[in-house]
């Protein structure tokens, strides 16, 4: 279970070690560029990366559309650290499935 901000409960899997050692990373970034300390928001950006991780611009799309600011896309330098951290950071763990791959497959397959 998780609790956010707005006081709404959600039931969400275990955080696997990709998605804590990533939403400790995006943390960093953030308070790197932003000055700000965020753990909602970076736990966020990561389970966005895991629904449209195989492109930049749909990742960026989406981060806009889940924040409702351009925040993060306009600021090509804090969008590229926290793309290119969260790239590392799958390859250093090839076992992380590619969640966007898995939809397009399961799209083609009908």
């Amino acid at each position: 279970m998780r609790l956010r901000r707005d006081g709404k409960a959600s039931v969400t899997d275990m955080p696997t070690n990709f998605d804590i050692k990533a939403s400790e990373a995006i943390d960093d970034i953030l308070e790197t560029y932003l000055g700000i300390r965020d753990s909602e928001m970076a736990t966020s950006i990561v389970e966005v990366y895991r629904e449209k991780s195989s492109h930049l611009a749909d990742f960026s799309e989406e981060l806009k559309n889940k924040f409702l600011i351009d925040l993060i896309s306009e600021n090509e330098k804090l969008l590229y650290a926290i793309w290119g951290k969260l790239g590392e950071l799958r390859r250093a763990n090839p076992s992380i499935p590619d969640l966007s791959q898995k939809e397009n497959f399961e799209e083609d397959s009908d």
